[in-house]
């Protein structure tokens, strides 16, 4: 599937959110709890940080017993700090321990936000090391969502991280082992671990243990979850823009090292994660539970198309049309979203204008076909632009009465039908584009097949940056990649990778007393001069 890059905006829905990423684990260990004889010697934080990269030899564990204060707060443990958006919670040292004398206590009195503690890996400490396994024990009360957690992040964002999302701690539990693995990439910047509350109750934390594990240690990914990755890969290197641009086979190699010991396909998100987002900035992977989030909450926003698109009669004999946006993966409401477009335009037409004004300033959205069949009688029949990836062959979108639709192959045309067909009477009228910061994804792609019109003008500020194609590729587990497939093309042949530049960006001084905005004026002068106008 095919789909314009896009980006949130203020006024129209198109999804953007953030889940937690999941890093399937052996999360729960059931255990006894220790007597403090039975416990590992506990090796200072601070001290294991200082240990040179040249001596580390792994497995490695570093223990943190919570045993010392801080030497400014007496109720603070030595070596960690505090993180999250709940400043109502408390943290603090206490007596019901685990083992030995002292645990962490978290507490919220609501539930809204979270807390954690949070402890940093030195980059001192992970020359060689392949993965990391925290242990902990764990006791709540009433909590809402407790766990240990792990986050990994490089120059580009997260690259792994689990909070035991996936299987959380919640109400009333008894002291208990838990264990998260994360695979650290070469090219990590900030690693940091510990344990955190969300959602209000109490969560009593102790005896944490962070091993470094080398590559020795891992054992190599099953043959299911080795197939898994070697699927995704391989379609990222057949069909991203930017495959090309970059060493792929080292990044290959980094992500399959990041898949020692996977077991089953749920084990290689991260991994996967990682190799979207390392040289794709719009690549993402998504689980098949982030799908699922993601298209519930586009059902829930999706506009309708009353409000997509108005036209009116505008200054003072052009027609005017502003084209809003639309949830990104709407495929099934495609021919609506045209009709809605059409109808715009053709209330319009039933007026003497002499020109048309198309406001694309707070347009985006993901396919462009929709709105470039609702659009269509203003361009005429004919191809209106293309995608152009980097090895296959351009795809072409064409218009023709009635539809817009794109040769993918002899047998794969993708078509957006409108329910009625008409002839504009002003289809080689004028018509001054409005572009602007905000214009994104589709409403690129509109900006492009603009370009090239006879008698047509863009004005305004330079687009968004997303002149791109994205592709989302499903996964046999219900995962999804997306990607970017595909730069724009105008009816010319000229490719776009970026913003598009208007071809006006002559700003006018709005009049006194007048709320008519810069660019409109602009484009307002404009067309004033155009055959056709010059009487009215």
């Amino acid at each position: 599937m095919l789909a314009t890059r896009t980006k949130p905006i203020r006024r129209l829905a198109v999804i953007a959110f953030a889940l937690a990423t999941l890093t399937p684990a052996a999360h729960a260990v059931p255990a006894p709890a220790a007597p403090a004889s039975a416990r590992p010697p506990a090796s200072a934080p601070v001290a294991g940080a200082r240990a040179s990269a040249a001596k580390l030899q792994l497995p490695r564990t570093l223990t943190f017993d919570f045993e010392t204060a801080a030497d400014t707060n007496a109720a603070w443990p030595a070596g960690w700090r505090r993180g999250g958006n709940a400043p109502q919670a408390s943290v603090r040292l206490e007596g019901e321990a685990h083992g030995g004398a002292h645990a962490v206590r978290l507490e919220m009195s609501d539930s809204s936000g979270y807390v954690a503690i949070v402890h940093d890996l030195p980059e001192s400490l992970r020359a060689g090391v392949a993965a990391l396994r925290l242990t902990g024990w764990l006791r709540t009360d009433h909590a809402g969502r407790a766990g240990l957690w792990i986050r990994v992040s490089g120059t580009e964002g997260l690259i792994a991280s689990d909070e035991m999302a996936s299987s959380p701690v919640r109400g009333d539990t008894p002291w208990t082992r838990y264990t998260i693995t994360v695979p650290l990439a070469a090219d990590a910047q900030l690693v940091a671990f510990g344990a955190l509350l969300r959602g209000g109750g109490t969560l009593h934390v102790d005896d944490l243990a962070l091993t470094l594990l080398g590559r020795a240690e891992l054992a190599p990914p099953s043959h299911a979850a080795l197939a898994y990755a070697t699927m995704a890969l391989d379609t990222l290197e057949r069909r991203s823009l930017f495959v090309d641009d970059i060493n792929w086979s080292l990044l290959r190699q980094r992500t399959l090292e990041q898949i020692a010991g996977a077991r089953t396909p749920g084990d290689t998100y991260d991994a996967l994660r990682y190799a979207t987002r390392a040289f794709d900035p719009a690549g993402r992977f998504l689980s098949p539970a982030e799908v699922r989030m993601r298209d519930s909450l586009a059902a829930h926003t999706r506009l309708s198309t009353a409000e997509l698109t108005r036209g009116k009669f505008a200054w003072p004999n052009y027609g005017f049309v502003e084209v809003g946006s639309y949830a990104r993966r709407d495929v099934a409401h495609a021919g609506e979203i045209a009709d809605d477009v059409l109808d715009a335009l053709a209330r319009v037409d039933t007026l003497n204008v002499c020109a048309y004004i198309v406001d694309l300033r707070h347009t985006s959205g993901g396919d462009p076909l929709p709105l470039l069949a609702g659009l269509g009688p203003l361009f005429g029949p004919g191809p209106l632009g293309a995608f152009v990836p980097a090895h296959d062959p351009r795809t072409t979108w064409h218009y023709r009465p009635g539809e817009c639709f794109i040769v993918r192959a002899p047998r794969d045309t993708v078509r957006v039908r409108t329910r009625r067909a008409i002839a504009l009477r002003g289809e080689k009228l004028p018509i001054a584009v409005l572009v602007g910061n905000e214009t994104s994804g589709a409403g690129e792609a509109l900006a492009a097949a603009f370009r090239g019109r006879p008698q047509t003008c863009l004005f305004g500020q330079r687009t968004s940056g997303h002149a791109s194609a994205i592709r989302t590729t499903r996964l046999s587990d219900g995962a999804e990649l997306e990607y970017t497939a595909a730069r724009f093309a105008d009816r010319t042949g000229r490719a776009s990778m970026g913003t598009i530049e208007p071809d006006s960006s002559e700003l006018s001084v709005t009049p006194p007393g007048q709320t008519i905005d810069p660019t409109m004026q602009a484009a307002l002068n404009w067309l004033a001069k155009q055959a056709g106008c010059q009487k009215h």
